[in-house]
C-alpha cells in the first residue's frame, strides 16, 4: 500500500463501532472519538452514577478515609501523571454533595434502605490498568463492605488533555433499555460472528411475549402469553392467548398481511401516511384493533400510531414475518459483557478476532467531545477540535472536583488528522456540529426535523427472589399508566454475569429492567421522584413491599440526553443519505436513509457498512487504488427478505369472508356494550363509510392477486428449448 489512509469515526454506538471495525479489517488506520468513556451509545450499558447517595451516613467517615489511604496508595501513574494529588478534592467534593441528600432519599424511600450499624470498613483491590468491560479505565479500585452489601468502583480515565478525570460509581452495568434481537438482523449476526459472539452462546432464542393486566388476583391469573406471534402455523395459539376480545385479535392479525402487501412510494406526498391514518381508511378496522398496534409501536419504539410512518411499520412487519422462528433473541449478559467488550478488546489489539486477525491500525478515544470541524484549502476535513469530557459529558475542575460548562474546557486540535470522516452521531449533535457551515452542505439541514423519543429505564434490584410467577421473557403491562414493559434480567442471564445478585441462601434475587415508554408522565421529576413513580405503577401489576427493593443497586436512567430517533411520518425525506457535500464526510447511524429504514439495532449496522463502502468508493477515486488492493476488500451487505407479495394478497382474499364476519361480531359486541357510542351520527357514519368501501377494497384485493400472481409465473425460470 502506497500510502496510509486514516479515518476518524466520531461516535462509539453500534455504527460507528461497526464502521471503525470494518475499515481496520481493510487495513485503514482508524481512530473512534467518543464523549463518554463507555461504548456502545444507546445500545451500551454503563454503571450508576449518582453514588454519593448510595451509601449511609454512617459510612461516611470511614469512607473518606479509605479514599484518603486510596490517594496515598496511588501517588504516581505510570507515564508520571501524579494522580495522588487530585484525587482527594475531586472524591470529597463527590461525597460532601451527597450528605445534604441522604435524608431526604431516606424520607423518599420510607427508611427502608436498610441502614448499618457502626462504622463500615473497605477493603480495596489495587490495579494496574484494571479492565472495566466497554469503560476502558486506566486505573481503578472496587470497594466493598465487610459485609458486602456496599459496593463502590473509583475509576481513573487519562484525558486527552493529560490531565485525569475521576469518577465514583456502584460497579453495576446499567442497560440503557432491554433489548430484543430479530432473524432478520443479518448484518448485526455476521458482525457479532466476526467479533466471537455466536449467537447460540451468547444469546438466547424466545418465543414468547407475555401481558399482564393489573388486579389483586395472583399474577399467574392475569397473565395472557402469545407463543410464536407471527409465525402462520402459530395464529390459532394467538387467537385463543386472551389478548383480546377474539374478533378483535383476528381483525389486528388479517392487517398485517394488509398493510405489508401495500405498495406505497414514499416519494408521493398522499403516501407520506401513519399508521393510524392507515387503519383509519381499512373497512375492516374497529377501535381495538388499531388498540393493539398503538400497543406495540408505543411499547417497542416509543411512538404512537398517529405519528408512526406506515412505510416503517409495513417494512418491519414484512421483515419479521419471513423467518419468525424463534421469535427473537435476548442476550445472555449485559451488554458490556456481551457485545461491546468484543469491541474495546478487538479494536484495541487486546485480542485477535474470529478470524484470529489483531489489529494494531485501530483505537478508542474515550471522553473526547469532538466541537469542530476545521477545513483545508480544497474544502475537505483536515483537522478535529475536541474538548476533555467524562461520562456525563461536562468536564471537572481538577483542584475542587467541581463540574464546569463545556465552554470552560480549553479546547484542542486532535494530534490525528484524517483523510476521511465518519459522522456517527444523533441528528441533534449532528445539527449543532454542522451547523457553522450548514452552506457546504445544505441538504443535512433537514435533520433538524428528525424527532426522536425517550424511554426511561429502571433497573431494578430486589433483596430477594420474588416468587410471583414473574415471565422469563419480555413483558407487557396492560393499563399501565406510565406505559411500563420490563424482562427480568436475572432470569435471563448467565450465572457468569458480574451483575447476577444472589440471597443470603445462594438463590437469584429478582432483577428487573424496567423501561417507561410513556416517558412524558414523569418529564421534570427528579430520579427519586420518578422512580416512585415507576415503582408505584409497576406494583398495580406485581404486588411486592417497599422492602424488597434493593435501592444501594437500584438505579434510574432517565436517557432524556439520548433520545431514540423515531420513524415519524413523512421523515422518510428528511433523512440523510451516507454522503454528504463535503467530499471526505460520510454519515452513520439509525437515522441514516437505508433500505431497512427502521430504527433498529440492524439499521444502525448497516449504515455502519455503507459508510464503508463510501469511504472505499472515495479512497479509490482520491488515490487511484486498484481493485486488488486489500483496502478495496468489498462489504458484503445482506438485506432482509420480504414474503412474495402474491402470498400476502392471497391471504388477503381467502381471509376477507371472515374478516367481514369478525368485523360483524366485534361491531355487534360494542353495541351491546355501548350502544350511545354506536348510535351516535358520526359512529353510524363511520361505520357505514367502512361497510361501503368493502366491495370496492375487495375487488382491489383480487385485481392485485392477479397482477401479482402474473408477475410471479412471468418470473418463474423457463425450461431449457429442445
Amino acid at each position: 500500500m502506497d500510502k496510509t489512509l486514516r479515518v476518524a469515526v466520531i461516535g462509539a454506538g453500534i455504527a460507528g463501532l461497526t464502521a471503525a471495525y470494518r475499515l481496520a479489517q481493510r487495513g485503514f488506520e482508524v481512530v473512534v472519538f467518543e464523549e463518554r468513556v463507555n461504548l456502545g451509545g444507546k445500545m451500551g450499558a454503563h454503571d450508576g452514577r449518582l453514588f454519593s447517595d448510595r451509601f449511609e451516613p454512617e459510612a461516611t467517615a470511614a469512607l473518606t478515609r479509605m479514599l484518603d489511604d486510596l490517594a496515598q496508595r496511588s501517588k504516581t501513574a505510570p507515564g508520571g501523571t501524579t494522580l495522588g494529588a487530585q484525587l482527594p478534592g475531586a472524591l470529597r467534593d463527590l461525597l460532601a454533595n451527597g450528605r445534604e441528600r441522604w435524608q431526604t432519599r431516606r424520607a423518599l424511600l420510607h427508611g427502608t434502605t436498610g441502614a448499618t450499624e457502626g462504622p463500615v470498613e473497605f477493603e480495596h483491590v489495587r490495579g494496574e490498568r484494571i479492565h472495566a468491560p466497554g469503560h476502558g479505565a486506566d486505573h481503578q479500585w472496587l470497594l466493598r463492605d465487610t459485609d458486602r452489601l456496599h459496593q463502590l468502583s473509583v475509576s481513573c480515565y487519562l484525558r486527552p488533555d493529560g490531565s485525569a478525570n475521576w469518577e465514583l460509581s456502584d460497579g453495576i452495568d446499567h442497560e440503557h433499555c432491554y433489548h430484543m434481537y430479530l432473524n432478520w438482523y443479518h448484518n448485526f449476526w455476521r458482525l457479532m460472528a466476526d467479533l466471537g459472539r455466536e449467537r447460540g452462546s451468547y444469546f438466547a432464542p424466545l418465543d414468547q411475549v407475555s401481558h399482564i393486566h393489573p388486579g389483586p388476583a395472583p399474577v399467574a391469573e392475569r397473565t395472557r402469553t402469545a407463543t410464536r406471534q407471527g409465525a402462520l402455523d402459530a395464529a390459532g395459539d394467538t387467537l385463543m392467548a386472551g389478548l383480546g376480545s377474539f374478533p378483535d385479535t383476528f381483525l389486528w392479525m388479517y392487517s398485517y398481511p394488509d398493510l405489508a402487501s401495500r405498495p406505497f412510494n414514499t416519494g408521493s406526498y398522499l403516501d407520506q401516511v401513519s399508521v393510524h391514518g392507515y387503519l383509519r381508511s381499512r373497512w375492516y378496522a374497529t377501535e381495538a384493533s388499531a388498540r393493539r398496534h398503538e400497543h406495540v409501536l408505543s411499547k417497542a419504539f416509543a411512538i404512537p400510531t398517529y405519528l408512526s410512518s406506515a412505510v416503517a411499520y409495513r417494512n418491519f412487519s414484512a421483515f419479521s414475518s419471513v423467518q419468525p422462528d424463534p421469535m427473537y433473541w435476548v442476550m445472555r449478559g449485559n451488554s458490556n459483557d456481551t457485545v461491546f467488550e468484543a469491541f474495546d478488546a478487538v479494536l484495541a489489539g487486546r485480542q485477535p478476532d474470529a478470524g484470529g486477525t489483531r489489529y494494531r491500525n485501530c483505537r478508542v478515544q474515550l471522553g473526547a467531545w469532538i466541537t469542530r470541524l476545521q477545513f483545508d484549502e480544497q474544502g475537505r476535513i483536515a483537522t478535529l477540535c475536541y474538548r476533555a469530557s467524562d461520562m456525563r459529558g461536562t468536564p471537572r475542575r481538577l483542584d475542587d472536583g467541581e463540574r464546569v460548562s463545556a465552554a470552560h474546557s480549553p479546547e484542542q486540535k486532535a494530534d490525528f488528522r484524517p483523510d476521511y470522516v465518519v459522522l456517527a452521531v444523533p441528528p441533534k449533535a449532528l445539527a449543532e456540529l454542522l451547523e457553522p457551515f450548514r452552506q457546504k452542505v445544505p441538504g443535512l439541514a433537514s435533520v433538524r426535523k428528525l424527532q426522536s423519543g425517550v424511554t426511561a429505564a429502571l433497573d431494578l434490584y430486589f433483596t430477594r427472589r420474588l416468587d410471583l410467577a414473574i415471565p422469563d421473557h419480555p413483558t407487557l403491562l396492560i393499563g399501565s399508566r406510565l406505559g411500563l414493559t420490563f424482562v427480568d434480567n436475572s432470569q435471563c442471564w448467565d450465572d457468569n454475569d458480574p451483575n447476577i445478585v444472589r440471597d443470603a441462601h445462594g438463590e437469584r434475587c429478582t432483577c428487573l429492567n424496567v423501561a417507561a415508554t410513556d416517558f412524558y408522565q414523569i418529564e421534570g421529576m427528579t430520579k427519586d421522584e420518578a422512580t416512585q413513580a415507576i415503582l408505584a405503577d409497576l406494583k398495580r401489576f406485581l404486588p411486592f413491599a417497599d422492602a424488597d427493593v434493593d435501592h444501594r443497586r437500584t438505579y434510574l436512567q432517565m436517557n432524556d440526553r439520548e433520545p431514540l430517533f423515531v420513524n415519524e411520518v413523512g421523515s422518510e425525506q428528511w433523512r440523510p443519505g451516507t454522503f454528504t457535500g463535503i467530499a471526505n464526510l460520510f454519515l452513520a447511524g439509525d437515522f441514516c436513509d437505508n433500505e431497512v429504514s427502521v430504527v433498529t439495532v440492524e439499521g444502525a449496522v448497516l449504515s455502519g457498512l455503507l459508510a464503508v463502502r463510501a469511504v472505499q468508493a472515495r479512497a479509490r477515486q482520491d488515490h487511484c487504488l486498484l481493485v486488488d488492493d486489500p483496502r478495496m476488500q468489498p462489504v458484503d451487505v445482506v438485506l432482509p427478505e420480504t414474503p412474495p407479495t402474491v402470498n400476502l394478497q392471497a391471504a388477503k382474499v381467502m381471509l376477507a369472508p371472515y374478516a367481514a364476519a369478525m368485523k360483524v361480531w366485534s361491531d355487534a359486541e360494542q353495541s351491546i356494550r355501548h350502544p350511545e357510542r354506536m348510535l351516535a351520527p358520526g359512529s353510524l357514519a363511520a361505520m357505514g363509510e367502512q361497510w361501503l368501501a368493502l366491495p370496492a377494497a375487495v375487488a382491489q384485493d383480487w385485481a392485485g392477486l392477479f397482477v401479482d400472481g402474473a408477475r410471479w409465473l412471468a418470473e418463474l425460470p423457463r425450461p431449457p428449448e429442445r
